[in-house]
């Protein structure tokens, strides 16, 4: 009788451990343990600039910045790098506090579309009231567009 017991214990448990697999197989084929799934794009660390939007694609990157300074600005470069290229742009652009800026940098090696990239991103400026150089520096987390 404890024999018995002890078999339909096993059995139970083990139809239940059976069960759990094929849901977790299952659940991972639909990429729902897949982070770059569930990753929104987003820029943080950045205290110049405010990044309004930005994208990456085959033909480069692009950026819309809020200037944040309270004083105006000449954006003289922008740099990224990520895990299989970079790109970098040298800019010129005057921008006042407050002014919204659209760049365009040229990028190498970037990933298929859909691939998710982290960019460690500079942005090189000089303030123009004071005449000194600055870099700010940034991450933008999203996929290949």
């Amino acid at each position: 009788m404890k024999g018995q017991a002890a078999v339909e214990y096993l059995m139970t448990y083990g139809w239940m451990i059976v069960a759990v697999i094929v849901i977790s197989a299952a659940l991972y084929s639909l990429g729902v343990f897949n982070p770059s799934t569930w990753v929104q794009k987003n820029a943080r660390g950045f205290s110049a600039f405010e990044v309004k939007d930005w994208s990456i694609t085959q033909s480069g990157l692009n950026l819309v910045l809020g200037v944040k300074t309270t004083s105006s600005v000449n954006i003289t470069s922008v740099e990224a790098n990520f895990e299989t290229g970079s790109c970098s742009s040298s800019v010129g652009r005057k921008a006042l506090p407050g002014e919204t800026v659209s760049l365009q940098v040229s990028c190498t090696n970037v990933p298929s579309a859909g691939t998710l990239v982290n960019l460690n991103t500079t942005i090189s400026f000089v303030n123009l009231d004071s005449g000194l150089s600055h870099r700010d520096y940034g991450i933008l987390t999203g996929k290949v567009e």
